[in-house]
């Protein structure tokens, strides 16, 4: 396992490009390495992590993303994944926490940063690190989404800090999950809240 402030090795990136290529096609593949470019520029643009681990971190988050979701919840209990019962009801946020399970058994060794970064993209925690918020805002905001449901949100890098642009990023989340009539996980309106008592 790597330090956050170790670059990661340019071997490890090349085979986890070429694993992401073979595991996922079309949309999703085009999404994955959208999402590490998009992740490395942050990275690049404010600081607080490496930019290879940013990369690593984007290319590698929908490592689970191609298990239906009628089998994500089987999955992660063949994972040891620890369920709560809102992981359960919200089973659209688990292929984040089974791909932090699944990555070192089906790829290899991947730094703790990285998965860290990976299993918050879907279930984020309150004290989220500039890695964390950067694999979270690339995965909304990279090339391939829609421009209507994130160009607000573009706009805001280079203007804004790192933690405006997350919380605006996490802010119009929620209201899609609402507008689209999804399920919202709870535990990230708990976190919504703490973070806004924090400010």
């Amino acid at each position: 396992m790597g330090d956050s402030s170790d670059q990661v090795d340019a071997g490890l990136i090349e085979r986890a490009e070429q694993a992401v290529s073979r595991r996922l096609s079309g949309h999703r593949l085009e999404h994955s390495f959208g999402v590490a470019r998009t992740a490395r520029h942050l990275a690049e643009v404010y600081g607080g992590c490496e930019a290879s681990h940013a990369y690593l971190a984007g290319l590698l988050h929908d490592w689970d993303k191609k298990v239906p979701k009628d089998r994500i919840v089987a999955r992660a209990r063949e994972l040891g994944v620890e369920l709560s019962d809102e992981m359960v009801a919200t089973p659209s946020v688990l292929h984040g926490v089974t791909a932090v399970a699944a990555l070192p058994r089906e790829f290899g060794p991947v730094p703790d940063d990285v998965l860290r970064a990976i299993a918050r993209h879907t279930v984020p925690v309150a004290d989220m690190t500039p890695l964390d918020e950067i694999v979270y805002v690339s995965d909304k905001i990279e090339p391939g989404r829609p421009a209507e449901h994130t160009k607000a949100v573009r706009d805001l890098v280079g203007d804004k800090s790192l933690h405006e642009v997350y919380l605006a990023t996490f802010a119009s989340s929620i209201v899609w999950l609402f507008e689209t009539g999804r399920p919202v996980f709870l535990e990230a309106v708990r976190v919504w809240n703490q973070v806004c008592e924090g400010r």
